[in-house]
């Protein structure tokens, strides 16, 4: 018998309360104490917003850690270390209607550009996004790793892909979703290593939707090829 003690840790950079921003009759927010004059002024913690309203910048990032102590009356098992995730993010939205996101992982699991994509959304409720993100597919997938149930994913979810190059056009209504899109490689890999393309898509349907109650239905369909 060798006892094992697992630890994991996840540390996520929260913010704190945002600041009033009361409206005035020239749709500029007021200036907060110690701000004067200032162009980008602090929402919270780590987000900032123009004083015309037409620039909102958040900094973001998370840190999760795996460790492991052994004890063991017969083999020696090494006790370690190892961090599971550690992003750093930035999100911008401007001119109400566009939005930019950007987070890389250097850990040493995933180390690479995780998203980076521009997304327009002034066709309300339909929204077109293009760069790297995540490709609409399983409701395990599209759920952050921040707010996972378990320490990972089911193990279905290793058939479903992750973040691709690709473009998306989507739309939302206050119980559905449906989303399409056409798919390449990441942004890490070499453009000589293949052709491989994919098509993805995902709808869903709460008929049941209100503070803490939910019943949710969705499918999705994943297609890829290869050269």
């Amino acid at each position: 018998m060798r006892p094992v003690v697992f630890l994991a840790v996840a540390i996520a950079v929260l913010a704190q309360p945002a600041l009033a921003a009361d409206s005035s009759d020239s749709g500029e927010m007021p200036e907060p104490p110690g701000h004067a004059g200032s162009w980008l002024i602090p929402k919270d913690w780590l987000s900032y917003e123009s004083r015309d309203r037409n620039l909102e910048l958040k900094l973001g990032g998370r840190l999760q850690e795996d460790g492991a102590v052994f004890w063991s009356d017969k083999t020696q098992l090494s006790d370690g270390a190892k961090a599971r995730r550690g992003r750093i993010s930035l999100g911008a939205r401007f001119f109400r209607d566009w939005g930019l996101a950007y987070s890389y992982d250097f850990a040493a699991s995933g180390f690479g550009i995780k998203n980076l994509y521009l997304r327009y959304t002034g066709f309300s409720p339909i929204t077109v996004t293009a760069g790297q993100f995540k490709e609409p597919a399983s409701l395990d997938a599209q759920t952050s790793s921040k707010y996972l149930t378990f320490l990972e994913r089911a193990l279905p979810n290793e058939f479903v892909p992750s973040e691709h190059l690709g473009i998306e056009v989507g739309a939302h209504g206050a119980n559905w979703t449906a989303a399409t899109g056409l798919f390449g490689q990441t942004a890490d890999t070499n453009i000589d290593t293949g052709g491989e393309w994919g098509i993805s898509g995902r709808a869903t349907y709460a008929p049941v939707s209100r503070d803490g109650d939910a019943v949710h239905f969705g499918a999705s369909v994943i297609y890829q090829a290869t050269d």
